[in-house]
């Protein structure tokens, strides 16, 4: 009886890093959802003192808030990784759909958004 074939550490690797980007995405929408400043740091630690303004206006405006995000696809290319999501927001009972194309980098403490574009 012949043995299934071993993944190879690079398959392993790729996904591993596959299953991190994917629960650092879960954690985005999830600070969006909470409107929590800090979460969302956590996941992009570049956060200026613009967006986080933004970010703070846009989260006192709104009474509910809730966000779905699905992940389309990834690319890797060494430490960076770019994601193509695919994001529902509804906003006081309003669904805003939306692309996403969130450019993620590989540091000392896992993935990480660098970029949030369309």
């Amino acid at each position: 009886m012949a043995t299934a074939p071993r993944p190879t550490p690079a398959a392993l690797s790729a996904a591993a890093d596959e299953a991190i980007v994917r629960k650092t995405v879960d954690e985005y929408a999830r600070a969006i959802q909470a409107r929590d400043i800090e979460l969302f740091r956590t996941v992009k630690p570049n956060l200026s003192a613009d967006e986080e303004k933004r970010l703070r206006a846009i989260f006192k405006q709104f009474k509910s808030y809730k966000v779905t995000i699905v992940v389309s696809s990834i690319q890797f290319e060494g430490t960076e990784a770019k994601v193509r999501v695919s994001r529902q927001d509804t906003i006081d009972g309003n669904p805003i759909r939306l692309q996403q194309l969130l450019t993620m980098t590989r540091g000392a403490s896992g993935w990480t958004i660098r970029d949030i574009g369309q």
